[in-house]
């Protein structure tokens, strides 16, 4: 596996050593980094490691040891993640001053649509379905993510809410 060093970047996981150190025996862990250079870092400092995920499927380069080169690197990606925060923040801030269509509270047909589903709603599923419905309600741009394993009925709740924007004569996907 790779890790990520907070000072020294990129590393190859090459297990724990046994080594004596100032005549006690310690467990590190070892660290393979460019150029075959090993790293034994103490156990009390693995809070300096993270794992490695990349973005690509290829090996990541190793860091080397001795360089300011992953300082760099690292710094770029946190202007780059405040960057990306600051874009985020700026178009949250754009969309609630946008006005949104405030659909209408359920109707009696919606009621009918609603207790014709085979199963019953969990309790997890009913808070789901009034909070989208609650949302629908204003008037803004709704903004919620409705996520869960499979099966657990992600699409019976959005039935539902597709069926209110239908009859409020919009289009739902």
């Amino acid at each position: 596996d790779h890790l990520a060093h907070l000072q020294h970047g990129i590393s190859s996981y090459r297990g724990l050593t046994r080594m004596d150190l100032h005549g006690k025996e310690e467990e590190l862990i070892s660290l393979e980094f460019d150029e075959s250079a090993i790293l034994h870092l103490p156990l009390t400092e693995s809070h300096l490691l993270s794992r490695y995920i990349g973005l690509s499927k290829s090996k990541p380069r190793l860091g080397r040891l001795g360089t300011k080169t992953w300082e760099k690197t690292r710094r770029a990606a946190e202007e780059a993640t405040l960057d990306f925060a600051a874009d985020l923040l700026g178009l949250q801030a754009k969309r609630n001053l946008i006005r949104g269509h405030g659909f209408t509270p359920d109707t009696e047909w919606q009621r009918e649509f609603e207790h014709s589903f085979i199963h019953r709603e969990t309790p997890d599923q009913m808070r789901a379905i009034e909070e989208t419905k609650t949302d629908l309600e204003q008037p803004k741009p709704m903004d919620r993510l409705l996520s869960g394993d499979v099966g657990i009925g992600k699409t019976e709740v959005a039935h539902q809410d597709d069926y209110k924007v239908l009859m409020n004569g919009m289009q739902a996907a």
